[in-house]
């Protein structure tokens, strides 16, 4: 009966060093080459087509203080204070927030159909646009401020509350507060008018 002895060799293991990570690299640098380039060509082309953006928000409280008359027989009748605020109070706000006449107002005061290009595919989209006749009418900058103002602006009633958030996204950050600001001072003057007692002053 043979017996057969097997020398068991014991390896530790020890971390590579700056040596074999070179080795490692120089061994399949052609790999290493092309996802450096990749990466990088990615990272730059990020970077010009989707351009840092700012958001600014804001949030509008709604509440109704009117005293309504009662209609009544008697002389001395005491108004009614109507405090509460309905869902179809918050939607119409919201809709007096996105009317056309109120953003056109914003356009024209901040300057938005005079806004430089803030990315390669503005500037490209900016310069087929000229190349192309236009049919519509000999000026079309306010328009498209207009609806370019529409997808960035966001406004929406906050469930279970009397609030109303509204929220601008520009790249740059000066220009989405201002557009808010703006945005709110009509916003105000557009809703005395609208729910002011005729004949008020």
């Amino acid at each position: 009966m043979n017996a057969e002895n097997a020398d068991h060799v014991s390896i530790a293991w020890r971390p590579p060093t700056l040596r074999d990570i070179a080795w490692v690299c120089f061994r399949s640098r052609r790999l290493v080459l092309i996802s450096f380039c990749s990466i990088f060509l990615g990272s730059l082309g990020y970077v010009l087509i989707f351009p840092r953006t700012y958001q600014a928000e804001t949030e509008i409280l709604v509440k109704r203080e009117r005293a309504d008359p009662v209609v009544t027989t008697e002389n001395n009748a005491a108004p009614v204070l109507t405090t509460g605020v309905t869902e179809e109070d918050l939607n119409s706000e919201v809709e007096l927030l996105q009317s056309r006449d109120l953003l056109e107002k914003v356009v024209m005061t901040c300057g938005l159909d005079r806004e430089p290009p803030r990315s390669l595919i503005d500037s490209l989209l900016r310069t087929i646009a000229k190349l192309v006749p236009e049919q519509d009418g000999p000026d079309l900058a306010v328009p498209r401020a207009v609806r370019s103002l529409q997808k960035k602006l966001k406004v929406e009633a906050i469930e279970k509350t009397n609030l109303i958030k509204v929220s601008y996204k520009s790249s740059d950050p000066k220009l989405a507060a201002t557009v808010l600001q703006t945005l709110m001072s009509f916003y105000l003057d557009k809703h005395l008018q609208v729910h002011r007692p005729p004949g008020t002053f």
